[in-house]
């Protein structure tokens, strides 16, 4: 399962494009933490990592910019691909 996170700074920046990019690019038994920011991004996505790691089966966490939209449906196919490669553990 490929999980996708976001930090929210700004809520209406989240529904204007990471929302509906994360949206577009979910399976559907993707996980979507989208949790509002605490302290220094850095903090944020740490407690992000957390969450994640406690999620059982997860292949993949995606990190998106709340003014980020991610475009391409076939994101998770894409990831797997990137991720098949044995030199491969961060993407971006």
């Amino acid at each position: 399962m490929i999980a996708f996170g976001c930090s929210i700074i700004m809520p209406e920046a989240y529904e204007r494009f990471a929302k509906p990019g994360i949206e577009r690019a979910a399976e559907p038994d993707s996980p979507i933490l989208a949790n509002a920011a605490v302290g220094s991004i850095a903090r944020s996505y740490n407690l992000l990592l957390d969450e994640a790691a406690a999620l059982e089966g997860l292949e993949a966490l995606v990190l998106v910019n709340q003014d980020a939209e991610l475009l391409d449906g076939d994101s998770a196919a894409k990831l797997r691909a990137a991720f098949a490669e044995p030199d491969v553990a961060v993407a971006g």
